[in-house]
């Protein structure tokens, strides 16, 4: 496992963050200073702190998060190459192994199928209409669906 030479983390808008002191992520026993994860830890986080003393930012309320997981449910994701996904312009996913090649765009298809859905859904909780399929009776939602929960579940 490599390790990051600093326990700083970046945002797609700030460099030099940490997490809060009172941060779950944290490992025992690391009190005073941060967590060192390896490269290409990933968090999402609800708020960014900057404290009173120094000025030191930091964010709270975070969950670890795996890359696919940000690829399907995080902001903007583009693909520059084969096998390199960015997501909001600035995290490079990159695919590796010998199954490669078209992965990443299948990645980009399921995720536009994911969010095709969800507006989908979202909209047809208020409008029910004669003939059209209700929000429980959607087998392609439910294809859909099935596939996310297998492909996120732990290993």
């Amino acid at each position: 496992m490599k390790i990051n030479d600093s326990p700083m983390l970046r945002t797609a808008t700030e460099k030099n963050i940490m997490l809060h002191a009172g941060s779950m992520n944290k490992k025992d026993g690391d009190r005073d200073q941060d967590t060192r994860h390896s490269k290409g830890t990933m968090f999402v986080y609800s708020s960014l702190h900057k404290s009173g003393q120094g000025g030191q930012l930091s964010i709270r309320e975070t969950s670890h998060i795996t890359a696919l997981q940000a690829a399907l449910f995080g902001g903007p994701l583009t693909m520059q190459s084969e096998t390199n996904l960015y997501l909001n312009d600035w995290l490079i996913n990159g695919i590796s192994g010998e199954k490669q090649a078209g992965v990443a765009m299948k990645l980009l298809q399921f995720r536009d199928a994911l969010q095709a859905m969800h507006t989908r859904a979202f909209r047809s909780l208020g409008e029910q209409k004669r003939g059209q399929v209700g929000f429980g009776d959607d087998k392609p939602r439910d294809v859909l669906v099935d596939s996310l929960v297998k492909m996120l579940a732990p290993q």
